[in-house]
């Protein structure tokens, strides 16, 4: 009896923008080599709103290479509406995501790259930021150090991290953003009739 084992490949078919370089504020935290990464539970994520995420009070006090529950320990789902992502020195796609009411904040996917090698490979976020990057360059015009104006409907999963205040684009008053982005996909718009039959079990935005 053999077992065989099929693993897609680690590199996307789609190049994306030269990387930059690698950040240092909360890096580990970041990419998810800190100590605390492993209380992220992976097999779940909770669905929440921009503004529930920017109802959480900013710390007192933020660990440089820990975590601050929940909201740093939480795979989160959020929809919403980009409208404006750019490449930033750090080699992280910035994402400003926006609700229905026009609030907004900071998502980010974080360079799973060699080089530079700026996640470990050790990092239980690695495979996720792989396919996050994979998949917005896939359906995205590659990113640029400007900003690139967008209306596009989202869907992001990904952990909480409270960034500190530097006049980000798009930042939520409480600094918190989706850092790394783990998934992302784009639904596209439904607009017909549903044939009778049992009920099906959807998640909103879809």
């Amino acid at each position: 009896v053999f077992q065989l084992a099929v693993h897609e490949p680690d590199t996307c078919p789609v190049d994306g923008p030269a990387p930059r370089g690698c950040g240092v504020e909360r890096w580990s935290v970041k990419t998810g080599s800190d100590p605390d990464a492993a209380l992220v539970d992976l097999n779940s994520a909770t669905p929440t709103t921009i503004a529930s995420l920017r109802a959480f009070p900013y710390p007192s006090s933020i660990p440089s290479n820990g975590r601050v529950a929940p909201a740093e320990t939480t795979q989160w789902v959020i929809h919403g509406t980009l409208t404006k992502y750019k490449i930033e020195d750090d080699s992280d796609y910035h994402l400003v995501v926006q609700d229905g009411t026009g609030i907004t904040m900071v998502t980010e996917s974080v360079f799973p790259g060699d080089s530079p090698a700026c996640v470990s490979t050790s990092s239980p976020f690695l495979p996720g930021m792989a396919v996050t990057r994979c998949e917005m360059d896939s359906a995205l015009p590659l990113a640029t150090g400007s900003f690139q104006t967008v209306s596009v409907p989202i869907r992001i999963v990904g952990v909480g991290m409270f960034d500190f205040p530097h006049g980000q684009t798009g930042a939520a008053p409480n600094q918190i953003e989706i850092h790394p982005i783990l998934d992302i996909a784009f639904p596209a718009t439904a607009d017909a009739a549903t044939a009778t039959g049992s009920n099906v079990n959807i998640h909103m935005g879809d």
